[in-house]
C-alpha cells in the first residue's frame, strides 16, 4: 500500500509578506471591500447561542468591516490586526464603542488568556495566521465549549448565462496578469461551494474542534467600472503586482465595465460561515 504524503504547508514568510501589503492600501481596502450580511453575523449569534456578556476575540480586524457588527451587539469584543494603517481607519468607526479594543498585532504576538474567549472569529483573514497555529493557537484561547467562526466571501459562478457574463468576458484578462490558469473558471460554481473552506480546514482542525454549524448566502452585488477596479484593488494579488501591470490590469477591467457592460455589473458572490467548537473536555 503507498503511504499518503503528508501536505507541505505553506511558506509562512511568503503569507506574511502579502498579508502585510494590505496595509499599504488602507483606503481602498475600507472604501471598496463589500461589506458582511448582517444576517450572517445574526447567524452566527444565535447558533452559537452567545450570551450577552460574551467575550470575543476578532482574527485580521482590518479596517473594522466585520468588527462593527458585533461591536454594534455590544460585546467585550478584541480585534487584532497588524496593520496600524487599517487600525487607524477602524478605531474612526469603532470609537463610540467602549466595549471595543483595537490593538496593533497578529494573533501570534499578542499575550492573551489561555481558555477565555466565548467566540474567536475571522472574516477572510485566518489565512494569513503562522500555518502551524491557525487552529491550535485559537483552541488554546478559547473556553472548553467555546466556537471558532469563519466568514468568508467570493464571487461565484451561477450556470445561468445572464448571470455569469461578465465573469466569463473577464476571465481572459484574469489570465493574461496570471491570477488564473488559461482555460480555468474565473470563480468557482456556486454549486462547488462547500462547508469546508480551502485551504485552510485541515486534518489538525479536525482533530482540535467539532463541526458545529456550515452554511451559505448568495448576495448580487452591484459595481460600477470604478467600484471594482477598486474591489479588485483590495485583493493581494493585485496589490503586489508591479506597478505598471497593475494600472494595466486595472484600467483594462474598467474599459471592459465600460464599453461592454453600460459601466455597471451585477456580480454574484457567496457568503459563507463555518462554525468549529471546542470540545467541553
Amino acid at each position: 500500500m503507498t503511504e499518503t504524503p503528508v501536505p507541505k504547508r505553506p511558506d509562512y514568510q511568503a503569507i506574511k509578506k502579502l498579508g502585510e501589503s494590505f496595509a499599504t492600501e488602507p483606503d481602498y481596502y475600507d472604501r471598496f471591500r463589500p461589506t458582511y450580511s448582517d444576517a450572517t453575523f445574526e447567524q452566527l449569534v444565535q447558533v452559537t447561542s452567545l450570551a450577552p456578556d460574551a467575550k470575543l476575540l476578532e482574527i485580521g480586524s482590518g479596517t473594522g468591516i466585520a468588527s462593527l457588527p458585533m461591536a454594534q451587539r455590544g460585546y467585550d469584543l478584541i480585534c487584532l490586526e497588524p496593520g496600524e494603517s487599517l487600525v487607524k481607519l477602524a478605531r474612526q468607526k469603532l470609537q463610540k464603542y467602549p466595549n471595543t479594543k483595537l490593538t496593533t498585532s497578529t494573533l501570534e504576538d499578542y499575550k492573551l488568556s489561555t481558555n477565555h474567549f466565548d467566540l474567536i472569529y475571522s472574516a477572510m483573514a485566518l489565512h494569513w495566521v503562522n500555518p502551524t497555529e491557525q487552529y491550535s493557537h485559537p483552541h488554546k484561547l478559547l473556553k472548553p465549549g467555546g466556537f471558532l467562526g469563519l466568514i468568508y466571501t467570493e464571487p461565484v459562478l451561477l450556470d445561468d448565462p445572464e448571470e455569469d457574463v461578465f465573469l466569463l468576458a473577464l476571465a481572459p484578462t484574469l489570465a493574461q496578469n496570471g491570477m488564473i490558469s488559461e482555460n480555468q473558471l474565473p470563480a468557482r460554481r456556486l454549486d462547488e461551494i462547500d462547508w469546508v473552506p480551502q485551504p485552510e480546514y485541515t486534518s489538525e482542525a479536525a482533530d482540535l474542534f467539532d463541526f458545529h454549524h456550515g452554511s451559505f448566502r448568495e448576495q448580487l452585488i452591484s459595481f460600477n467600472s470604478l467600484a471594482f477596479a477598486g474591489y479588485l484593488h483590495t485583493l493581494s494579488g493585485v496589490i503586489n503586482m508591479p506597478e505598471e501591470q497593475r494600472y494595466n490590469f486595472l484600467h483594462g477591467v474598467m474599459q471592459l465595465i465600460r464599453s461592454d457592460f453600460g459601466d455597471r455589473v451585477k456580480v454574484p458572490f457567496a457568503e459563507t460561515l463555518f462554525i468549529l467548537q471546542k470540545p467541553d473536555s
